[in-house]
Parts: C-alpha cells; sequence; structure tokens
C-alpha cells in the first residue's frame, strides 16, 4: 500500500515543554491538553467516544 519510496519517520517531542507553553500562554484547554499528552486514552475509551458522537447528513 505504501510502495519503496516512503521513509517512515519519526519526530521527538518534548511533552513537558508543550504542556508549560501550553499553561503558560493561559490556553483554556491546557490541563485537558496536559491530560492527553502525558497520559492518551485508550483504544477503547476512544471507541466509545467515537460511537457516542452524532454526526449530521
Amino acid at each position: 500500500m505504501l510502495g519503496p519510496d516512503v521513509e517512515l519517520r519519526r519526530t521527538a517531542f518534548d511533552v513537558t515543554a508543550a504542556i508549560e507553553r501550553c499553561r503558560s500562554v493561559g490556553d483554556p484547554a491546557a490541563e485537558r491538553i496536559a491530560g492527553l499528552l502525558t497520559g492518551p486514552p485508550t483504544v477503547a475509551e476512544l471507541t466509545a467516544h467515537a460511537e457516542a458522537l452524532r454526526f449530521s447528513d
């Protein structure tokens, strides 16, 4: 599906610095972001959330 020319990459991400930055600028979602970055939801939690959403036609 991906072909021979595809190169998978990984980028380092400083989670602590990102959380501090969110908090320092007064982002109203800072604590939610911090929680997601330090303890991401499980597949089951994501599935339950997605299934609870209502989509319009």
